[in-house]
């Protein structure tokens, strides 16, 4: 006895969506890196006033994994074309197993290689500081209503590591050359794990102060012969670094 005609036309339908959700996700796991490529280099220049570049941002959804590689943030007006913040390659793996519910979500491993901070000192403003005066400008917006909102996910971020690194001082003591300071590996383990669960946010001014912390002492350490003026330039990167984090902080 053959199957009935409706049970056919339920099974063609139902055969016919599965292979659009899968179409849908293949899409998205290949497509939505250039998409993300685009909107970095179209709204980071808007936000940050300077030149944003990225070569290539690559999201395996099947897998939880994120790449990017080659950032390249420009300096601000008045200071050298070399690009203030480069990024060789961002790596990040987040436990798939984490997502359901609403626990913290596991970030396994997030991987800094080959950064490149330029630290430029013009007329006694640094550029750090120059593009995040220019991030004060920005109007604040209205606060959205939280009311009946679900709170936010929180993270655990089981490995963080930056290797690679490093961090160059131009300045009057340089006389006006570029100084070249290399980076010490950083690593921490377990970020938000002892409080169940960290914000995104927080976790992620947890890395950026890790990088920050390293790149002021490794600037203390290697510029320390050329006196007390080089050392206060080395520091100055590291206070930059973490006021950067709390000013981009109130934009959020």
């Amino acid at each position: 006895m053959g199957m009935p005609k409706a049970v056919r036309i339920l099974l063609k339908t139902l055969l016919v969506i599965v292979v659009v959700v899968v179409l849908l996700l293949v899409a998205v796991t290949l497509f939505i890196g250039p998409i993300v490529k685009t909107a970095a280099e179209k709204i980071g220049p808007k936000v940050l006033g300077v030149p944003v570049t990225v070569e290539r941002v690559s999201i395996n959804a099947f897998a939880g994994k994120v790449g990017l590689k080659n950032l390249r943030v420009g300096n601000p007006d008045g200071y050298s074309t070399d690009p203030m913040f480069a990024l060789g390659e961002l790596r990040l793996d987040v436990n798939l197993a984490s997502l359901p519910g609403s626990g913290p979500i596991e970030v396994t491993e997030v991987a800094i290689l080959d950064p490149k901070v330029s630290y430029e000192i013009v007329k006694g403003t640094s550029n750090i500081d120059a593009l995040t005066a220019g991030l004060q400008k920005a109007p604040a917006e209205e606060p959205a209503a939280t009311e009946g909102k679900k709170p936010a996910r929180k993270v655990i971020v089981k490995h963080f590591e930056c290797r690679g690194g490093e961090v160059s001082v131009r300045a009057a003591m340089t006389l006006g050359k570029s100084v070249t300071v290399p980076l010490p590996p950083i690593v921490a383990n377990d970020i938000g794990k002892s409080t169940g669960g960290t914000t995104t946010f927080d976790a992620i001014q947890k890395m950026v102060g890790e990088i920050a912390s390293g790149v002021g002492k490794a600037a203390v350490g290697v510029l320390s012969g050329v006196g007390d003026a080089a050392k206060d330039a080395a520091k100055g990167v590291q206070d930059a670094g973490k006021g950067a984090v709390d000013k981009i902080k109130g934009l959020f």
